[in-house]
């Protein structure tokens, strides 16, 4: 992904995870680490369940990491 621009391969690069299980904090700090990017989040589902509630509205849980830190 980049992101703050409407220019292909223009801005700042950030590396999106869709996760279809929790991963601890370790997990996730290492692989952040390898990918080497300023910016690293991972997303999953809030519940095991894939299917929208009634309202359409999807919850999701998100983590950010960078290289070095969450």
């Amino acid at each position: 992904v980049d992101a703050f621009t409407d220019v292909p391969f223009k801005g700042n690069p950030a590396v999106v995870c869709v996760l279809e299980e929790e991963r601890d904090g370790h997990w996730m700090q290492e692989a952040a680490k390898e990918f080497g990017i300023c910016v690293t989040a991972f997303v999953r589902p809030a519940s095991r369940e894939c299917t929208p509630p009634e309202n359409g509205d999807a919850i999701f849980h998100l983590r950010w990491f960078t290289p070095v830190t969450e």
